[in-house]
């Protein structure tokens, strides 16, 4: 059986998806049997959740300000053209 250390190191690596179905089937094994593990399993995915929700709200911030600079400036540029 493993260890909370070799789950945890293998949930933390995210290489869980490239493992042998017998290295799968012993950290699922192991986490239906130990509470801590399956809490650490959760927190690592809330976190990797988290991460990725911040990522996309900031590259859809930095579209909208570009937008936005864009709407400001164009008056602007058109009024120059004028002069």
């Amino acid at each position: 059986m493993l260890t909370c250390r070799e789950v945890a190191e293998v949930i933390a690596s995210g290489e869980l998806d490239r493992a042998s179905w017998r290295g799968r089937l012993a950290v699922r094994f192991h986490l239906a049997m130990c509470v801590r593990c399956r809490r650490y399993a959760r927190q690592i995915r809330a976190i990797g959740d988290g991460a990725r929700t911040l990522f996309v709200d900031v590259a859809e911030e930095t579209e909208r300000m570009a937008r936005l600079a864009e709407r400001i400036l164009r008056p602007q540029q058109s009024d120059q053209g004028n002069d």
